[in-house]
């Protein structure tokens, strides 16, 4: 059996500095001449729960068409301590498959019905906690920021009965008191589901880039051309603004988002399939925005 190897770069991670690897990489996944193909960690020195997520998702969308391996034999000790779970009990195993490595592993989880319970413990797990006003509103805030980057997934895909896979997980960091989500699904993406609408030419013409920093900011209106609807873009973007997250990153179709600086910030990237989120929540976050309120 002829295998197809890829090998993944030495930092794989979503962050901005990394993400242009890190989608050129997916991309090769889509090759449909390659029936077998290789994963190799061999040359990586840095992963993140929130890439792995994002493969698994990407890997899960086309392995009816190919057969994926992952290999981590070989690694350096300094990978291992970064690999959560699963992955750290399998690196003493070569061409490990994806059954082993992502759908027989608890670290990443489905959409459920008891995920705002789930944010909600992580939550208090970094020490945002209790009943008051103050916790309940910010809370709330937060847990906005789900329900909208979720919702397209949610009425495109699972309710369409589409077959769309949306995934998430949490990474939880107790000395720093921070947790770290990612969630994606495997859509159409958002600069292409606009595409896909009777937008005025002017808008069909735009970069990506363009088209999902105007939609932040309002500008463009819904995808499906709902007078009700187009509001959960500009209400994250209100939520990050607003300092309640930070470390926010948006990546789909052919631009990453980022916001720094007062501003959020577009670069171009190689097509990536589906739309992930990424942010995180620090106890500074909450303590902040209280003094601030």
């Amino acid at each position: 059996m002829k295998q197809y190897r890829i090998m993944v770069p030495v930092n794989f991670s979503i962050e901005r500095q990394y993400v242009t690897d890190f989608v050129k990489m997916l991309d090769k996944l889509y090759d449909r001449k390659k029936r077998f193909v290789l994963l190799d960690f061999s040359n990586t020195e840095k992963v993140t729960k929130g890439a792995m997520l994002v493969l698994c998702a990407q890997v899960e969308k086309i392995r009816t068409e190919r057969t994926f391996y992952f290999k981590f034999i070989g690694i350096p000790d300094r990978l291992k301590k970064n690999l959560s779970g699963d992955y750290t009990r399998l690196t003493n195993k070569d061409d490990i498959d994806y059954d082993k490595i992502c759908a027989g592993t608890d670290n990443f989880h489905k959409l459920d019905p008891n995920i705002i319970d789930n944010i909600t413990k992580d939550l208090r797990k970094i020490g945002i906690t209790g009943n008051t006003p103050k916790v309940m509103m910010y809370r709330e805030r937060v847990e906005a920021l789900f329900t909208e980057a979720m919702g397209n997934a949610i009425e495109h895909g699972l309710l369409s009965r589409r077959k769309i896979n949306c995934w998430l997980t949490s990474e939880i960091n107790y000395n720093s008191k921070t947790v770290e989500f990612t969630f994606v699904d495997m859509g159409l993406g958002i600069a292409k589901s606009y595409r896909n609408t009777s937008l005025p030419f002017i808008d069909r013409i735009k970069s990506d880039k363009k088209i999902v920093l105007r939609s932040l900011a309002g500008k463009m209106g819904s995808s499906t051309k709902d007078p009700d609807r187009g509001r959960g873009l500009p209400e994250i973007s209100d939520i990050v603004k607003g300092g309640y997250i930070q470390n926010f990153e948006l990546i789909t179709n052919k631009v990453a988002v980022d916001y720094n600086d007062s501003a959020f910030h577009g670069q171009k990237i190689p097509n990536f399939a589906g739309t992930c989120y990424s942010w995180t929540i620090t106890k500074n976050n909450f303590s902040t925005w209280k003094i601030l309120k």
